[in-house]
């Protein structure tokens, strides 16, 4: 009898377990519009046919770089000064012919490096081509603003692999539309590089001390509008590894089951005079189940860095030696690389709808890709009703949604955040709920029959922990005041570096904006006791809250440090300290991003 009334209990939770299964696995099966693409690309107004003369450069820096995947790039710091009396929206900057024609790459910051909005214009002045970059923050009269820019270029270097020597073109200082009242200019090179010399040595310092031999700096000075001030470098490197994509193939699976799914065809191709042994890239952190392989089989060899990048990314080294032979000059070989994400770490779900966001170029290299074709498959999604990016083909199919897209010359700056709301297939998730359901009955049925010799037999007692909406709520509310008090602490702290805040005004102000969150804190503290103890999932959130809030911590104590070590002079230059600087800040943010993120998690559970 007891046995009887076991079965009939694992029978109810068998129909139970189907009717929890199946809301979650439906993302509505209501009449909504197709495949329609809401696209965020904002709309640049032209450029003016003149330039304003009453802006000018104040100070200018630039840092070069001859990478030698065959990609230059120019990493520049603007501070423009307005001495007249109109208000400016946006900025010109200038590019000779060729650099317009080889530009791969360029994206403009702000002062707190928050990308800004920028396109390569038709209008041309003073036979310069003209970047136009839209301010997050108008240019007022007699005011000044801080712009940075990054930007790559190909065919600019050139290589004779017989003699294993580099020559690149460069540019001291930019064709811009303003007049430079003072620049500073450096080229760095790699380190094994010998025997560098510079066309132009009348403009050329040299290199810098011990531990710095690779950075060359040029005499600093000032330039007119539209002036042209370049050099040519040349230095050998017999055992440098140059290495070429000539084409990438990228799949990004999106299984609605647990794990994103990555597949890249990589076929590389050798430049180097040696041979080459080995290749690195880099993936993200969390990636699982890395595989190489190619038509031969699997390809052993690979290692991972103890160490994680700056960009949340860690190198993976290859070396092909261990079953595969070495390239040499002009071969081309074949891979495929495969690894899983996981799934919690890139969608969420909202009302039955599905939301990814993720990077489409995930697999950073520091080689070229002359070709890239990534497809992203959305597993069992139905219709699309969101997405930031124009993509040439979405494609409906039986198993879901494709989105293709085709890119060149992409280098390991680019970097696509790709942004899609989705609704899946109810019924194809229907059915794997009722597939889990029987076999969920088939197994403890199974334990029933094998345990029919067991006297007694305990009752199987379904539990759930509820989630205190009460606590939640408050615990919430909190805690986006404490984030705005954090924010505004923030901005508070940067006004005062920038002297915008007198000392006395900014310690009364900190000291209140810090009692307050003291205050907040203690009345946060009760509800975040209880939301850990009463559910896993809020727990986690709570959790990737305090880890954020002080890595955010840590960054801004390293920020203060590096002021104060650029302050005494005991940093090599000051390229040196607004690199520094600008990762620390972009991190800062980065982490403020992921801040809001998770708060708008906990407030979706309120919904």
């Amino acid at each position: 009898m007891l046995r009887k009334k076991t079965v009939f209990n694992i029978f109810i939770f068998g129909g139970l377990l189907f009717l929890f299964l199946a809301p979650l696995t439906q993302a509505g099966i209501g009449n909504v519009d197709g495949n329609s693409a809401v696209l965020e690309n904002s709309r640049i107004p032209n450029s003016a046919t003149t330039v304003d003369t009453s802006i000018s450069i104040k100070n200018f820096t630039r840092v070069t770089t001859v990478n030698e995947s065959g990609i230059l790039s120019y990493d520049d710091s603007y501070i423009f000064i307005n001495d007249g009396p109109n208000t400016h929206t946006s900025l010109l900057f200038g590019l000779v012919a060729a650099e317009a024609e080889d530009l791969v790459y360029f994206q403009a910051y702000d002062q707190n490096m928050g990308p800004l909005t920028g396109q390569l214009s038709e209008l041309k002045l003073n036979e310069t081509h003209i970047l136009q970059v839209i301010l997050s923050e108008p240019l007022l009269p007699y005011s000044e603003i801080t712009i940075n820019m990054k930007v790559a270029l190909r065919g600019f270097i050139q290589y004779n692999y017989l003699y294993g020597q580099f020559i690149a073109h460069i540019y001291i200082t930019p064709k811009s539309p303003y007049p430079i009242d003072y620049y500073t200019s450096e080229v760095h090179v790699p380190f094994s590089a010998t025997d560098v010399s510079m066309s132009d040595p009348f403009s050329y310092v040299g290199p810098l001390g011990v531990g710095l031999e690779n950075v060359h700096r040029f005499y600093a000075g000032s330039t007119a509008a539209f002036q042209e001030l370049d050099n040519t470098i040349s230095y050998s490197d017999p055992q440098a590894d140059i290495i070429q994509v000539n084409k990438l193939d990228r799949r990004i699976t999106v299984n609605p089951w647990g794990y994103i799914g990555i597949e890249e065809d990589y076929y590389i191709q050798s430049f180097s005079g040696g041979y080459i042994t080995d290749l690195t890239l880099s993936l993200p952190q969390d990636y699982t189940n890395l595989k190489f392989s190619d038509n031969l089989g699997e390809i052993l060899g690979a290692t991972k860095a103890e160490e994680v990048n700056d960009d949340g990314t860690v190198d993976v080294n290859l070396v092909f030696m261990t079953n595969r032979a070495p390239l040499q000059y002009g071969q081309v070989m074949y891979f495929r690389m495969h690894y899983e994400l996981p799934l919690d770490q890139y969608l969420s779900h909202n009302f039955g709808k599905k939301n990814l966001a993720i990077d489409m170029l995930p697999t950073k290299c520091n080689y070229l890709i002359i070709e890239l074709n990534s497809r992203i498959e959305l597993q069992n999604a139905r219709s699309i009703e969101r997405i930031n990016l124009d993509f040439e083909q979405i494609v409906e199919t039986a198993d879901g949604i494709v989105i293709e897209t085709h890119d060149s010359y992409v280098t390991n700056f680019h970097s696509t955040n790709f942004d899609v709301t989705y609704r899946t297939n109810g019924f194809l998730m229907v059915d794997r709920a009722i597939l889990f359901s029987f076999i969920f009955m088939a197994l403890g049925a199974l334990y029933v029959t094998i345990s029919n010799r067991r006297e007694k037999s305990d009752d199987i007692v379904i539990s759930a922990t509820a989630i205190p909406i009460t606590e939640l709520q408050q615990f919430v509310t909190l805690y986006e005041e404490k984030n705005a008090v954090a924010i505004e602490l923030d901005s508070l702290e940067d006004k005062y570096l920038r002297r915008k805040v007198q000392k006395k005004a900014f310690v009364r102000e900190e000291k209140t904006l810090n009692n307050k969150k003291k205050e907040l804190e203690g009345e946060i503290l009760p509800f975040k006791k209880s939301l850990l103890e009463a559910s896993s999932a809020v727990a986690a959130v709570i959790q990737k809250l305090d880890y954020l809030e002080a890595e955010k911590i840590s960054l801004k104590d390293s920020i203060r440090n590096l002021n104060n070590r650029y302050r005494k002079g005991k940093l090599p230059s000051k390229a040196a300290y607004d690199k520094l600087s600008q990762d620390f800040i972009k991190k800062s943010a980065n982490s403020q991003r992921k801040i809001d993120r998770n708060i708008n998690e906990l407030r979706a559970y309120l919904i």
